[in-house]
């Protein structure tokens, strides 16, 4: 029994097309074009034949520019008889260099001019609301918002260094588009 096993098994293999030799499948690096040239892969073979051999062609041919991730390559080999016999085998592009992020604003400050902006929003809005509550308090009418403040423009000035000593004051004045501001400079001596 085990000898006739072994007799078709052999048999089996040597009449199946799937013995034939096989390039496992094959991978490149791309370079910065995201691309990568096929090699020449027809020096990694040898075929014989009991017949001459006419041809032996790459498809794609050597040197072609492979941009997608994976290209199916097909080597055929044709003798004289026009029999031929095809190997094929892919090849699979790889990218194996990750992503550099670089810090164009090592202080990131852009995004502490965007986070003072929206301080001053909510510092604008406080006043806003102080504003119209002691006018509101002053007069029999409520006042609206466009009335008095989305009309006027809001001057804000302050002592120098009262941010880091908190000495000093902080004014909030509403100016009109016609009116004159002059500063006087503090002159220290």
């Amino acid at each position: 029994m085990k000898k006739l096993l072994f007799l078709l098994s052999v048999i089996l293999l040597a009449s199946c097309g799937c013995v034939y030799p096989q390039i496992p499948p094959q991978y490149l690096q791309i370079d910065s074009t995201c691309g990568a040239a096929l090699p020449d892969y027809l020096p990694m073979i040898r075929v014989t034949d009991n017949c001459q051999v006419v041809s032996i062609e790459q498809s794609p041919s050597a040197g072609s520019w492979l941009t997608i991730p994976t290209t199916t390559v097909l080597i055929r080999a044709t003798d004289n008889f026009n029999n031929h016999t095809d190997l094929m085998f892919t090849v699979t592009l790889t990218d194996t260099i990750g992503p550099e992020i670089d810090v164009l604003d090592s202080t990131l400050l852009v995004k502490a001019y965007d986070t003072i902006d929206g301080l001053y929003d909510m510092a604008d809005r406080m006043l806003a609301q102080q504003v119209w509550f002691e006018e509101s308090m002053a007069s029999d009418t409520l006042p609206t918002a466009d009335e008095d403040y989305c009309n006027g423009i809001m001057l804000t000035w302050t002592d120098p260094c009262k941010a880091f000593t908190g000495e000093g004051f902080r004014i909030h004045t509403f100016i009109g588009q016609r009116d004159t501001v002059i500063i006087q400079p503090k002159i220290m001596l």
